[in-house]
């Protein structure tokens, strides 16, 4: 019985020797390392923030392939048509060493809207920059508030057209029934141009009370400080004589006191 459990003993002798599976995997990680060395390839060519690659790369490119480089959209030659290549060498390096080679565009200088100003948000023109139009007072904006510097295939250019600072105006307030304001007539109404509103008199028979705001602003393109107010009737008198409770009341009192006066005085007479 013991001779047979003898080869699984040195079985498990060879698993502890130091060529294990553990072992040969490091190994086999630092021949892949120094393959480029050995072998006259180069491992990922170098990267920078304002060019890329003009084509896709492989891992380990042999030796004598070149890599071209091109300029980022927004971006444009330090030296204008200049050729940014690195050479792959046999020692697995890059050659000539390269530097950042573009710089960042600009997009055209934009004029002042009349009625209005120009802010610029990060303080220039640059590529991905921004540009806010703001209208003086009396003055609303027709178009885009903010435009941006966006790159295009070859050159940058602003997102969009340029605004402009139109003037306020108001059409005439609506009319109300009952009631009237004042400064009619005029088929236009400027900037905090005001209009007040009042009901008509009342008379004998009906009254009438304002509710709501009674003097409206011309603040915006068209637009009115609040909703036009209503002219409500309070009080509305039926024709003819009044009847009443308390005068049905009152003439009650009085039929009992003239009634009971007369049985008095008939009794006396007797």
């Amino acid at each position: 019985m013991r001779a047979s459990y003898e080869p699984l003993r040195a079985s498990a002798r060879r698993l502890e020797s130091p060529f294990s599976w553990g072992f040969l995997g490091v190994l086999l990680l630092a021949l892949e390392l120094l393959l480029p060395m050995c072998s006259g390839t180069c491992a990922e060519p170098p990267k920078f923030k304002t060019m890329k690659a003009k084509f896709d790369f492989e891992i380990n490119i042999r030796s004598g392939n070149s890599m071209e480089y091109l300029c980022y959209p927004g971006y444009k030659p330090i030296v204008s048509n200049s050729t940014m290549v690195t050479v792959c060498q046999d020692d697995g390096t890059w050659a000539p060493t390269l530097r950042e080679g573009c710089t960042i565009m600009s997009c055209p200088k934009l004029q002042k809207p009349p009625n209005g100003k120009l802010v610029y948000v990060n303080g220039t023109i640059q590529f991905g920059s921004q540009v806010q139009y703001v209208c003086t007072d009396g003055y609303y904006l027709n178009g885009t508030k903010i435009l941006k510097c966006v790159a295009n295939e070859t050159e940058v250019e602003w997102s969009g057209a340029a605004p402009k600072c139109e003037k306020i105006l108001c059409e005439p307030p609506i009319r109300i029934p009952n009631g009237d304001y004042t400064n009619r007539g005029k088929d236009i109404y400027g900037y905090n141009e005001t209009v007040i509103y009042s009901c008509k008199p009342s008379n004998e028979t009906e009254q009438y009370k304002l509710v709501g705001e009674s003097t409206l602003v011309c603040i915006g393109p068209d637009e009115w400080s609040s909703e036009p107010p209503d002219c409500k009737v309070t009080y509305t008198p039926i024709d003819g004589p009044k009847t009443s409770a308390d005068d049905l009341d009152g003439g009650l009192i009085a039929v009992i006191v003239l009634t009971v006066l007369g049985v008095a005085v008939v009794g006396t007479c007797v």
